[in-house]
């Protein structure tokens, strides 16, 4: 039964997310190159609307099908002041930033290397980027493991 494996990796997946605690937004980049960006509150509710689930889900399922990517950012609720280009002084949260692959009915978790290189590579000409300040390129925090369906 294919389809209920490829749920249950989603279900797992999702696990893992819902795992890290605090805020978070959702980045998903599927075959066609489109970006999906989602939002899931402390409580765990995707999106600000009631559609916004279905549609991840959705998108997640397409993305685990064929190939993409997933990133993670995880607000932690550290914050560090910081002065914005008008001169003001901001508080901005601390991130974890973590990475997924997709593809072939599965997912793999990144390292912190591969996130790390993944966020600070210009995707058009291939070139490095600085790092983003306040982040923290973490290896996503569980393992693939092969479930029997």
């Amino acid at each position: 039964m294919k389809g209920l494996r490829k749920n249950t990796q989603i279900d797992h997946l999702m696990q893992s997310i819902f795992n890290l605690p605090g805020k978070k937004i959702l980045t998903l980049i599927d075959a066609n190159a489109r970006i999906s960006t989602f939002d899931i509150s402390e409580e765990g509710v995707i999106g600000y609307h009631k559609s916004h689930k279905r549609l991840f889900y959705a998108r997640l399922r397409r993305a685990i099908n064929t190939h993409g990517g997933l990133v993670i950012r995880q607000f932690l609720p550290i914050k560090v002041e910081r002065i914005s280009p008008s001169g003001k002084k901001i508080w901005i949260p601390i991130k974890n930033v973590y990475g997924v692959y997709l593809g072939e009915g599965s997912w793999a978790p990144l390292s912190a290397a591969e996130i790390r290189e993944v966020s600070c590579t210009d995707a058009k000409t291939g070139k490095p980027l600085p790092p983003e300040q306040d982040v923290r390129y973490r290896a996503f925090p569980v393992t693939n493991r092969k479930m029997n369906a």
